[in-house]
């Protein structure tokens, strides 16, 4: 609730007369006007978490000169006027391809966003074209799992599309901001070896015991 003028009797300039004091070295963001407290220049909640400034009303009488300090607390609210902003760039992260589906393969997401309570508040969430492989559960924890085993030989780097969101309560202010994943695929031992032809023939000639065999159509290969 913020009143239009503060509860005080008397007629400012008539009856009384009120002077506004802040704390030492404090920024003097409101003036009085008669009774009521205006606003003097912006205020910027969130670089100092600023939730709330602490003031004194000194209330003079006019006719008998007595003096009254009524203490004056002004609550600051939070708005969402700030963007989520990831840290700790770039993001590369090497998985073997023999991973198990729905191991952890990423959990070092970082963002900062000074805005107070569900407005700094982030989650993360993967962008439509990196789902294929990769899946975030629990968006407020922000673990990249796996969601398709990962085959070195046909696919060797994955780029995923990571989104990080406030939660301020009406979705319609909520900011977001995105950055890519580099998931490199780390070869493990997975093929058996194969003969690149399906059979090969060898030239023996009659009688001879040593020397270079032929073998057709090439050497042979695996």
């Amino acid at each position: 609730f913020q009143p239009k003028e503060l509860p005080l009797s008397g007629v400012p300039e008539r009856d009384i007369e009120l002077a506004l004091v802040y704390p030492k070295d404090a920024t003097q963001y409101f003036y009085l006007e008669g009774k009521s407290l205006r606003l003097r220049s912006p205020i910027d909640r969130d670089p100092e978490d600023l939730a709330s400034l602490q003031l004194e009303v000194i209330c003079t009488v006019l006719s008998t000169g007595k003096r009254k300090t009524i203490p004056l607390i002004v609550t600051i609210s939070d708005i969402n006027d700030n963007t989520p902003k990831f840290t700790n760039l770039p993001y590369v992260v090497a998985v073997p391809e023999d991973t198990n589906i729905g191991s952890v393969v990423f959990r070092d997401f970082a963002t900062v966003d000074p805005d107070s309570n569900v407005n700094g508040q982030v989650e993360y969430f993967i962008g439509e074209d990196g789902g294929e492989f990769f899946e975030i559960d629990l968006p407020h924890q922000g673990l990249l799992t796996l969601k398709k085993k990962l085959d070195y030989e046909t696919q060797k780097t994955h780029f995923v599309n990571i989104i990080a969101r406030d939660r301020a309560v009406n979705p319609e202010n909520r900011f977001s901001a995105s950055v890519t994943l580099t998931v490199n695929v780390v070869d493990s031992d997975d093929q058996p070896p194969r003969f690149v032809n399906q059979g090969y023939m060898a030239k023996v000639v009659s009688g001879v015991n040593s020397g270079i065999l032929q073998v057709l159509p090439e050497k042979i290969h695996t």
